[in-house]
């Protein structure tokens, strides 16, 4: 759990979200152990009393913290946002968050989308969901297995769960290539975790050890293995499958080394008092503190000393009084067994219990209501407070003069000294969709030779247009197309998401196995294309996290040397006579508008800077083109950001971004005028 709430909250180590995977097969040593234990004493399972523990143990914390997120999402934010949080609480309150987050292609690792605070519900739900299916096979394995004899019951548990956890891991392998989004929420690519803390709680007795110096050791090297892997991993690994399996084993270490061994033989660091305390509240606290961190984002600067600071007591303060107020009172008290009325003690242990128990009576129907109003209500828009202020742009007919970069100077000015929120020309619950329609009506994001008479736009005109790159290249598609039409362009874009328009080689954010080399045949197609088109005009652009995701691993001046080389060896491909190439710098990331609006804060909150990625690869595409005879190079930043550096989320009455990297088609429309300006030079 440390882990976890370090990942979140302070943003190190990256590899924090293995957390998880420790946690999953804990609880798949201690359910299995416990049920193992309960056969052998009784010769059956009850699945009346394993529910109820598991109930007890669960949902009055899960829907606790469900309710209150529910009503603070419901006090600071707003329309879309605020409808999305209120399905996800409906999804988690029946334990199928991450079928949700499936549905909706939710990427956990994705920094440009609006997080749901209650995202990491998703856990719960894998956990649960297999617990549903578990309890009853392996009552079926034990039955079978004793029918013979009484020890034959662990070697049929053993068994089944082995092919159980064997079909999950080899599904998990071939998931994550496939779809690593899928694969991250699954509860089939993830059971195999619980699947091997199972097994291990089967063959317990085989670890059973005295001498200490073996716990000791183990347990320290399991520890080592955990926090080499948290160190070590990032959001760009294969993930479960593979690396995955670095965690699992590691705790599997870690808990085989305890298995009859003294406190003393293990190692410190899991048996020291803080420790222990921070174990027994890490229910609690894993619930709370990704919430504190998603409402915190809007008030305080992300990874600034006061937010870490606030996040971190504000999730232990929650966490430790939730425990001991509620989630160890409950799981202690008589709730739910036979006998309740001989365990429950004295009148105000009656009492506390029923209060308790009303408390969590009420927070189901509550919340379930709540959220399924809130899907069904229209919550209002935004409204502005005072009227916009604009600069007019100049219309379409008389003789305008040329829009110029001051004027959209002017624009941005206005738009970072606004202290309330505009009428915005694009309703915040369709921000999504947004983008260019080119991607989400035409489906050119990923083209094809059987695609380039779909995604040939304008035609036939006298002069010909090559748009060449990734899905923030066609995110211009809009301003480029009002800014060409005029001038008897025809424009083909060929593009792929995620690949960039220079000859680097990247891995995608999901992870998938295959991309780099998918990305270079892609990369090498389209330059065969633009031969083919013998274009008048080569355009080309590339998302600046294409910088963070080089499968060289090259960071600060190393990724610059590698971007410059491999746009330098681009552009020396497509230069031609009586050609014009050029290398378009990208929007510079900002933040996702829909999820940056409340209730209580103003644009300023959702102001951006300019990132160091977009600053080096500014760097590098400058210098190759400097090098390269026939390519020019457009610098975008004064079409986003003032002076000073400061990027607003909104220019007049229009989003600039429909998520946290590309373009609205009506900003981009928007900049036609200097589009124009700059790709139509003499």
């Amino acid at each position: 759990m440390v882990l976890v709430l370090l990942d979140h909250v302070v943003g190190w180590p990256k590899g924090g979200f293995i957390g998880v995977d420790v946690f999953f097969v804990l609880s798949g040593f201690l359910i299995t152990g416990l049920l193992l234990k309960e056969f052998e004493r009784t010769g059956t399972i009850s699945f009346r009393a394993f529910y109820v523990r598991r109930v007890k143990r669960i949902l009055p914390m899960s829907m606790l913290v469900i309710t209150v997120t529910a009503a603070l999402s419901y006090l600071i934010f707003l329309g879309p946002r605020l409808h999305q949080i209120m399905i996800d609480a409906v999804f988690s309150i029946f334990f199928s968050a991450n079928w949700r987050f499936i549905l909706v292609g939710q990427d956990y690792f994705a920094a440009d989308r609006a997080v749901s605070p209650l995202q990491h519900y998703w856990s719960l739900a894998v956990e649960e969901q297999f617990y549903f299916a578990w309890p009853l096979l392996m009552l079926g394995a034990l039955f079978l297995g004793s029918r013979r004899r009484p020890e034959m019951g662990r070697r049929w548990v053993f068994v089944v769960l082995g092919l159980v956890t064997a079909a999950s891991l080899a599904w998990s392998m071939v998931e994550t290539a496939r779809s690593p989004s899928t694969a991250y929420f699954s509860t089939f690519t993830r059971a195999w975790e619980l699947g091997l803390g199972g097994l291990l709680a089967v063959a317990a007795a085989s670890f059973a050890t005295r001498n200490p110096r073996v716990h000791l050791w183990g347990s320290h090297l399991g520890l080592g293995i955990i926090i080499v892997a948290g160190l070590m991993l990032t959001p760009e690994w294969d993930f479960p499958g593979p690396w995955a399996l670095l965690p699992v084993a590691g705790t599997l270490l870690v808990v085989a080394s305890g298995i009859g061994a003294p406190s003393s033989g293990l190692s410190v660091l899991l048996t020291n008092p803080p420790a222990r305390y921070l174990g027994r509240i890490s229910f609690s606290l894993y619930l709370w503190h990704w919430p504190v961190v998603v409402f915190l984002q809007p008030f305080l600067p992300e990874g600034s000393r006061g937010y870490i600071a606030t996040a971190l007591v504000l999730s232990l303060a929650l966490s430790s009084l939730s425990y001991h107020l509620i989630e160890d009172p409950i799981r202690r008290s008589a709730w739910l067994t036979h006998r309740a009325h001989r365990r429950m003690g004295n009148a105000v242990r009656r009492r506390r219990t029923r209060m308790q128990v009303a408390i969590l009576a009420a927070l189901l129907p509550l919340t379930g209501g709540a959220a399924y109003a809130s899907v069904l209500h229209a919550w209002p828009p935004v409204t502005p407070v005072t009227p916009v202020a604009t600069v007019d742009r100049p219309s379409d007919e008389g003789e305008p003069a040329a829009e110029t970069t001051e004027d959209i100077g002017q624009q941005i000015s206005i738009a970072l000294e606004r202290t309330d929120w505009p009428q915005f020309a694009i309703p915040l619950e369709n921000l999504e969709d947004s983008k260019a329609p080119e991607w989400t009506d035409d489906g050119c994001i990923d083209v094809s030779d059987a695609d380039l008479a779909r995604c040939t736009y304008e035609g036939p005109g006298s002069k010909t247009a090559v748009v060449l790159g990734d899905s923030v290249a066609i995110s211009w598609m809009a301003g480029i197309r009002k800014a060409l039409t005029e001038a008897d362009y025809e424009i083909v874009l060929i593009t792929m998401g995620q690949c960039p328009a220079v000859s680097a080689s990247v891995s995608d954010l999901g992870g998938a196995a295959d991309f780099a080399g998918r990305c270079k045949s892609f990369q090498e197609w389209s330059s065969e294309k633009v031969d083919e088109y013998d274009p008048d005009l080569v355009l080309l652009s590339s998302a600046e996290n294409s910088l963070g995701r080089l499968t060289s691993g090259a960071t600060a001046r190393g990724a610059i040397l590698e971007w410059r080389t491999a746009t330098e060896r681009t552009l020396k491909g497509l230069v031609a006579p009586d050609r014009d190439v050029v290398v378009l710098a990208p929007p510079p990331e900002g933040v996702n508008l829909q999820g940056c609006v409340t209730r209580f804060n103003g644009p300023s909150s959702c102001t951006s800077t300019i990132g160091e990625n977009w600053t080096i690869q500014s760097e590098a595409e400058l210098g190759a083109v400097q090098a390269t005879e026939g390519a020019r190079y457009v610098s975008t930043r004064d079409w986003f950001c003032r002076s000073d550096g400061l990027c607003p989320a909104f220019v007049d009455d229009i989003p600039v971004r429909a998520d946290g990297n590309h373009l609205t088609a009506n900003y981009s429309e928007f900049l036609a005028p200097e589009l124009g300006e700059v790709l139509l030079q003499p």
